[in-house]
């Protein structure tokens, strides 16, 4: 997986408000969890772009067939799951689950990191 790398190459992103609250003061609340898209451009694989929202990331690939392969091994745990494509980086990401609600969307994560995905990581595509 390529996550850790990812990680090391994403920057953080404030000042979106969502929910009636500064997403600065969110993001720097929960930012061990949190990483900001900055240069993202999220596709479905229909070419379709993707909403706004906190998404659950479990894998980032740079080619389709590997994340369409372990996308078929998450799909057994998390049948929602769905591979897109990032625009401007040429990669693939496994969305394990979506939500508009932060902390929704990290008890989802603690839960996933504890039982099967330890790399899992949110990011949060507004």
């Amino acid at each position: 997986m390529y996550v850790k790398n990812v990680l090391l190459t994403i920057s953080l992103l404030f000042a979106i408000i969502c929910n009636g609250q500064d997403r600065d003061a969110l993001i720097k609340s929960k930012s061990r969890h949190l990483f900001q898209s900055e240069n993202y451009y999220l596709l479905n694989l229909d070419n379709q772009p993707l909403d706004s929202a906190f998404y659950l990331i479990g894998g980032v690939y740079s080619e389709k067939k590997y994340a369409l392969n372990d996308n078929k091994r998450i799909k057994l745990m998390y049948p929602n799951s769905k591979v897109v494509f990032n625009k401007n980086n040429n990669r693939y990401y496994i969305i394990i689950s979506e939500s508009n609600d932060a902390d929704e969307i990290i008890k989802t994560l603690k839960a996933l990191r504890s039982m099967y995905e330890p790399l899992a990581w949110i990011l949060v595509y507004f």
